[in-house]
């Protein structure tokens, strides 16, 4: 697989949700666990992944909010959705 002009020459390792070519992160370690969630800025409510169709859902509370342990991750999540649904939602850092 051809690499030029790719950052560290890594190759791509397939494809994203929306169809958006991805290569692997670097990998972090840290001892403490950090959580992330997405909010509708519009309407404050936090998006989740319904279990039984994969379609995404809102709740008032991030109980059962879809989890993000880093914060590129959340964002990356966030824009990509911002584009599918016209709003990018927001990322919201919780308290242990």
């Amino acid at each position: 697989m051809k690499t030029e002009g790719f950052p560290n020459s890594l190759p791509l390792t397939g494809r994203g949700p929306l169809g958006l070519n991805q290569r692997p992160g670097p990998l972090m370690f840290t001892k403490y666990a950090e959580r992330y969630v997405l909010r509708t800025p519009s309407a404050g409510k936090y998006l989740g992944v319904a279990g039984h169709d994969a379609q995404i859902r809102s709740s008032d509370t991030p109980d059962n909010a879809w989890i993000f342990h880093t914060h590129d991750g959340a964002v990356t999540h966030a824009l990509w959705i911002g584009e599918v649904h016209g709003e990018t939602p927001d990322v919201v850092r919780l308290d242990s």
